[in-house]
């Protein structure tokens, strides 16, 4: 049995040569008439596990040995020889990444430091809150003063160092704000000394600047200044209720000047006694005026006078009308302008006398008034109302019966009215007439007259409206009516 045939290129064995001198496996050329030499197993292992090199030209497997590719007839090149990395590049390496990795752990453990502790006093700030809500003033302190010294963990130019601090200052203030009002509310129910040791246990330590000390002490000063004001009321309207009506004008305005101070009246309380003493010092100024106006309508004008005085000494700068009113009384008694009218009715047509004598002193009190003098109705020149008087208006008035007249369709008949007024000027103790005018008045055709309704009544009141038109028309000489 003859020796197998072996391809140098591929190391495939066969058992003839090939047809063609070429290996058809690697289409290598196999030379004629070689022979492998026969090998041992071991021997045979080694061949095909030895390592091959590849063509850098085409990538097949060259024989062992061979310098030259079979398949593409391309020359053996010379392969570069790979070398690692020096020793000192890779030390460096190793040194870069650890200083690397241990900048990112130091960068990465200082953030989540410094969240923890932003959220560290984020975390008193709301136990302070909380404990400023339940009303544990103590632990609220406490937390806050806490959350303040924590600060001391950041650095100056740290912006979230600003943002909290910001934030610890407004949960102080609002703190400091609930705390006054509970300081205020205890002195008002009078609990001074509670106010003052719940200072001095749960609050002087947020107290820095003392100004919570302060509220304590104006708070008592305010209710002490309160105490006082209460206390002239109490002796203002016991003047009133006794009749000592000027000692307690003096005493309610006076309160008054003081409650309407805006530094010394401060508080709600205080608001409540000013809005009380305003009213009841403007009611007294107003009954004062009241009881000089009864007198003057009486006759008796220098009583009358000194509660005159009396209310215009007291009433307050900003109630104009009744000042007014008042100075008005005073001047009409001063410059002897009240004027005596006594009303002296005739017979009247149609209506009741009451009704005439009402709106003859309209109008003259109307006229009067217009020429700066002021009406006071007497009975007659001896009325007693009339004794402190200068002069006397008397006015005569009288209604009768004039003409009749016919309707329109001519079929009814009605009466008209004739009116007559005759006013004269005299001085109350007797003594000539100083000034005398008649008005007179009476239905005519014009005026409604035998329009609508048709009676004595219509025609009457053609009469009335003629007469008033002439009435006020009619001037009285102040020269006549002044002493």
């Amino acid at each position: 049995m003859s020796d197998p045939v072996v391809c140098s290129s591929c190391g495939e064995s066969f058992a003839v040569y090939p047809v063609g001198g070429k290996c058809p496996k690697c289409g290598a050329a196999i030379p004629s008439g070689v022979r492998s030499e026969p090998k041992s197993i071991d021997e045979e292992i080694l061949r095909l596990s030895e390592k091959r090199e590849t063509c850098p030209t085409c990538g097949k497997l060259l024989p062992i040995g061979s310098k030259l590719c079979p398949s593409c007839r391309a020359p053996e090149v010379e392969l570069p020889t790979r070398r690692g990395l020096p020793v000192w590049s890779k030390l460096l390496l190793v040194l870069a990444f650890a200083i690397i990795a241990g900048a990112i752990a130091f960068l990465y453990t200082r953030k989540w430091g410094h969240e923890q502790r932003v959220a560290s006093v984020k975390m008193e700030l709301e136990q302070a809150r909380k404990a400023a809500a339940a009303d544990k003033i103590r632990e609220a302190v406490l937390s806050l003063e806490s959350a303040r010294n924590r600060l001391e963990w950041f650095e100056q130019d740290d912006p979230d160092r600003d943002v909290l601090l910001s934030e610890i200052e407004s949960t102080r203030k609002e703190l400091r704000a609930t705390l006054e009002e509970k300081l205020k509310q205890m002195i008002k129910r009078d609990e001074v000394s509670d106010a003052q040791r719940f200072y001095e246990v749960e609050i002087k330590p947020i107290d820095t600047d003392r100004s919570l000390l302060d509220v304590i002490n104006k708070a008592i000063a305010d209710r002490n200044a309160l105490q006082e004001l209460r206390k002239s009321l109490k002796q203002a309207q016991k003047f009133h209720d006794e009749g000592s009506f000027a000692a307690a004008l003096k005493e309610i305005s006076t309160l008054r000047t003081k409650v309407q101070d805006p530094i010394k009246a401060r508080g709600e309380a205080m608001a409540e006694l000013r809005t009380t003493v305003e009213g009841l010092q403007t009611n007294w100024v107003k009954e004062a005026f009241n009881k000089g106006t009864a007198l003057l309508d009486s006759g008796k004008l220098a009583d009358a006078v000194a509660w005159f005085e009396m209310s215009r000494q007291y009433v307050w700068t900003t109630e104009v009308t009744l000042r007014r009113r008042i100075q008005e009384s005073l001047y009409h008694i001063s410059e002897k302008r009240v004027i005596g009218v006594t009303i002296n009715l005739g017979p009247i047509r149609i209506v009741g006398p009451e009704g005439v004598r009402t709106d003859i002193a309209t109008h003259l009190g109307r006229k009067l008034a217009d020429e700066g003098f002021l009406m006071l109705a007497i009975s007659g020149s001896n009325d007693p109302k009339a004794s402190e008087l200068v002069r006397l208006v008397t006015v005569n008035y009288k209604e009768e019966k004039s003409r009749e007249f016919m309707s329109e369709s001519g079929a009814e008949k009605a009466t008209g009215t004739r009116i007559t007024c005759e006013l004269k000027v005299t001085p109350i103790q007797g003594g000539q007439v100083l000034w005398q005018e008649r008005v007179t008045a009476e239905t005519g055709a014009m005026g409604d007259v035998g329009r609508a309704a048709f009676n004595d009544s219509t025609l009457r009141q053609n009469a009335v409206n003629t007469f008033w038109r002439a009435f006020d028309a009619l001037r009285i000489p102040n020269a006549n009516l002044l002493p």
